[in-house]
Order: C-alpha cells, then structure tokens, then sequence
C-alpha cells in the first residue's frame, strides 16, 4: 500500500508516525520476528524445526530429489526445463511448525505435484497423531503431449516423471491420512469444501495466476473455521493474497518473501 503525499510530509516531519500508519493500514507484514512471535512461545519454532530434520525425512525427499534431476531431462510444451517443483526445505519449516502447534484436524491442499509440501504436512500430522489432508492437483507428466492451452500459461516446469503420480515421494506410512483428488482446483474445490463442511487449514500452492489464486481464497474463507489459517505460497507472482487480506481487513504475514501467512 502506498503512502499518499499527506502522509509522506507528515512523516518527513515526524518520522515514528510511520509506525502509527503501517500498524493502522497495511495487513502484510514481511519480518519473520513478528511472524514467529505471532505464532510461537519462545523457542517453540526452534523445536519443531529440530525435530522435523531429525526425522530424516528431509534427507530422504532431497535423495528422490536427485533422482528426480539424475534421471529427468526434457521441456515443457511451453519451453521451460522439467523441475521438481518444490518449495524450498526452510520455507516449509514454519508450515511444519504452525500444523504442530495448532493441531488442525481437516487440511486441504492444492497443488501436490512430486509431494514435498504433502508429505512434510502429513508428518506434522502422522507426529501430531491427528488430522486429515485432502490434496488437489492437475499433474503435468513428462514426456507426456499436452496441448498448449492445457496449463496455465504462466507455468513453469514442475513435472511428475512419467510412471510416477503426483505425490510419488510420500512414504507409505504417511498415506493413511491423505486423500489424493485429481483435477482442476477451480472444479474441485467447491465439492471438496461442500462435502467437509469446514476446514482448520487450507495450503495454496497450484496455479500461481491471480483469478486461480483470488477463487480459491474466496472459495476457502468460506469454510475456515475462525481461528483457520490460509497458507499460500509465491504470493510475490501477483498480488491476489494481498487484495485479499485487504477485502478481508486481516492481518497477513509474508515468510521468506514468498510465503504468506493468514489468519481468520
């Protein structure tokens, strides 16, 4: 949010009315101190980042990580190399830390691609010895022809190795509470709400445009519970988390300039 030219000369001249304004009108807050202690006691984060790389899960999803780039070579239709279409380890710490400290019971998710993000969930659950994820992705397959208007036309090159399905790397211990729903977000998400009433939290991380990020936070706040938390990551393509923050007047926090944070 910009300031207007009022607010500028009045900060010129009294510098910490800066801070009386930015606690009043903006809703995305970028310092990872005030996300953490939004969220955590002093030295809970720290914990449960501990105990999520003592697991040894990490290191078992970054071996089929280089599977992945040992054995996968080719192009998109659209021209971008094949990836492995995660999010980075140390962004998913604090997702990690929020499901063990909040304990939510019905998760949903969309966009699944090779797992990293489901699976890292599904451990929070599978530790927490409560909850369900239900995930939707659209998956692209390499070597397999799509038309070009198949995807969105800002994708890039997240693909799942042909004879692989999306989310191939979850361990089979981690399965029992997920359901997997393949298709489209913007056609299956509503069905999925409708059929579980409510949720405790929703992850973003499918198509990345702004109309497929703007109708799944409208479609999802909907059946948050108060107290529900929105995840969404890339919110640095667009501005939809932001404009939605703001419709919703509620307090929103930007980790690792990319991954943004809400509470309803």
């Amino acid at each position: 949010m910009l300031l207007n030219l009022k607010t500028i000369k009045k900060v010129i001249k009294n510098p910490f009315i800066v801070f009386k304004y930015f606690k009043k009108e903006c809703t995305i807050y970028k310092d990872k101190i005030q996300i953490l202690s939004n969220f955590f006691n002093k030295n809970e984060f720290r914990k449960f980042k501990k105990e999520l790389y003592e697991s040894g899960l990490i290191d078992e999803l970054k071996s089929k990580e280089e599977w992945f780039y040992k054995n996968v070579e080719g192009k998109t239709v659209r021209g971008n190399l094949y990836g492995f279409g995660s999010m980075k380890y140390e962004e998913m710490e604090v997702i990690y830390a929020l499901i063990r400290k909040r304990k939510p019971e019905i998760l949903v998710e969309t966009g699944v691609c090779n797992g990293v993000s489901s699976a890292i969930i599904l451990y929070a659950l599978y530790i927490n010895e409560k909850g369900k994820l239900y995930s939707i992705d659209l998956p692209e397959f390499t070597e397999k022809k799509y038309d070009t208007n198949y995807f969105w036309e800002g994708k890039k090159g997240a693909a799942v190795p042909m004879g692989k399905e999306s989310g191939w790397i979850i361990p089979e211990y981690l399965r029992l509470n997920w359901k997997l729903i393949i298709g489209r977000s913007q056609e299956k998400l509503p069905s999925l709400l409708k059929q579980l009433k409510s949720i405790d939290l929703f992850f973003h991380d499918s198509e990345h445009s702004f109309d497929c990020m703007w109708f799944e936070f409208n479609e999802v706040i909907k059946s948050l519970k108060k107290g529900g938390i929105i995840i969404a990551d890339d919110i640095n393509w667009n501005d939809a988390f932001v404009k939605f923050a703001e419709k919703y007047k509620k307090h929103a926090y930007n980790y690792k300039a990319k991954v943004g944070i809400m509470e309803i």
